[in-house]
């Protein structure tokens, strides 16, 4: 399967969007565009879709191959929620008229879907939001605004998370999932322009939007689950594990092409360079050697909630790492800047452009999500029994059926306690970057 993949995409890529991902241009909806279309022509438009909804019907080991191998090509790399999570949703949770309406056009890329859940004031506390929608008839009015839809700004549909009970006790219950056409009156997009002068993300807002009944993905009030089940599977992807491999045999390249040279100060700098690839190695070994018993627990029924958040978090960090590396690596040569290459069109430069750097809006909300499961899952419950004692320096050391709590006084599971000594790698690496 890897070399037919891997064939496939040496020789499928266009000529102009190969050397606009070289030069690390970003992508225009046009590029985008026709490497989908490529791309379903071929079948492998949706990875993660059964075959009888256009899919190649493959399993997420498979998914997960292929992910790696269009990470390692020339392919451009574009994050279409329409494909990897909307899709899937609907497939899931919508009704079969929803199906046949909305998901040929995601495959076509005639329709272009964003995901509007995070809110200006519910972003890592998702469940705070504050979109409300009303019922009319047979129609919702929606009114709010979401924030940071990834590529918003070529969207004409969007997966909205609205409340819909705004006297539900809990503030997760009382949520819907409503499919919203962009085009509608009422609904303004506006670009967040970026130093670089490249729109990435957008903030929606609502005022009366009328949303067709038909539009509410499963049951009224039941959208925070489905919003649950969207985000595991979304996280063992957003952990970019593909692209951390793909960027760290690129950072080695970097290494091999420095040359030492007998000056002394040089040697160290090379030196230096060689270890903090190496951390970034063993921290991307580490990373997949967690990641690759996820993906097969959620292969078969299973739902990674804790582990999904925890990769995604260690994925970005190291995405961020090893792309800091690479400047490191070429010096000054990496402040180069084409404005052409916002437009997609590579000059002739070492880089075009710097690339789009997960930032604290990637990690923001599995933080706070992983805090709250680790406490839940491993603090101690004095309702079982004696699960905390002391010890002769009266220093707690709780135990729990899940973790431990150690001398520091943090609650660990064997993952977190992964997290926590991958964090330390880190910290490594960002030291040896200060020495130089």
């Amino acid at each position: 399967m890897r070399k037919q993949i891997r064939d496939f995409l040496h020789e499928a890529v266009p000529p102009d969007i190969r050397a606009a991902t070289r030069a690390h241009c970003l992508v225009t909806r046009e590029q985008a565009a026709r490497w989908h279309r490529i791309l379903h022509a071929r079948g492998w438009a949706a990875p993660g879709w059964p075959r009888e909804h256009g899919g190649p019907g493959w399993s997420l080991v498979e998914q997960a191959i292929f992910r790696e191998e269009l990470a390692a090509s020339d392919a451009p790399y574009v994050e279409n929620l329409g494909i990897d999570t909307i899709g899937p949703t609907l497939i899931r949770h919508g009704t079969p008229e929803q199906c046949r309406r909305f998901l040929p056009g995601m495959l076509t890329f005639d329709d272009f879907w964003a995901q509007g859940y995070s809110e200006p004031d519910a972003g890592s506390d998702l469940a705070s939001l504050r979109t409300v929608a009303r019922r009319d008839g047979d129609m919702w009015v929606v009114n709010g605004t979401k924030i940071w839809q990834s590529l918003g700004h070529w969207a004409n549909w969007a997966l909205v998370l609205a409340r819909t009970d705004t006297a539900a006790q809990r503030k997760q219950n009382g949520i819907s999932v409503l499919l919203i056409d962009l085009r509608s009156p009422g609904v303004t997009v506006r670009p967040i322009r970026y130093i670089n002068g490249s729109h990435l993300h957008v903030q929606m807002f609502f005022d009366d939007v009328r949303v067709p009944a038909a539009n509410l993905v499963g049951v009224e009030n039941s959208g925070w689950a489905i919003a649950k089940g969207l985000l595991v599977i979304e996280r063992l992807f957003v952990a970019r594990v593909a692209e951390c491999k793909a960027e760290l045999s690129r950072a080695a390249v970097l290494v091999a092409q420095q040359h030492r040279g007998d000056d002394p100060a040089l040697r160290m700098e090379h030196a230096l360079l060689r270890r903090s690839h190496a951390t970034l190695d063993i921290r991307m070994r580490a990373l997949e050697a967690a990641w690759w018993p996820a993906v097969q627990q959620a292969a078969q029924g299973g739902s990674p909630q804790l582990e999904s958040s925890l990769l995604k978090l260690e994925g970005i960090q190291l995405l961020q790492d090893l792309h800091l590396f690479s400047m490191d690596a070429h010096g000054t040569a990496s402040l180069a800047f084409d404005p052409e290459a916002v437009e997609g069109r590579p000059g002739d430069g070492l880089t075009g452009h710097a690339g789009n750097l997960p930032g604290p809006a990637h990690v923001a909300l599995p933080r706070q999500f992983t805090g709250r499961r680790l406490l839940r899952d491993t603090a101690p419950d004095h309702r079982q029994g004696d699960l905390c004692r002391t010890d002769r320096n009266r220093r707690p050391a709780c135990r729990s059926p899940r973790g431990t709590a150690g001398h520091d006084g943090r609650y660990r599971t064997p993952l977190a306690g992964q997290a926590l000594q991958l964090r330390a790698q880190a910290e490594d690496h960002r030291h040896a970057r200060r020495l130089r």
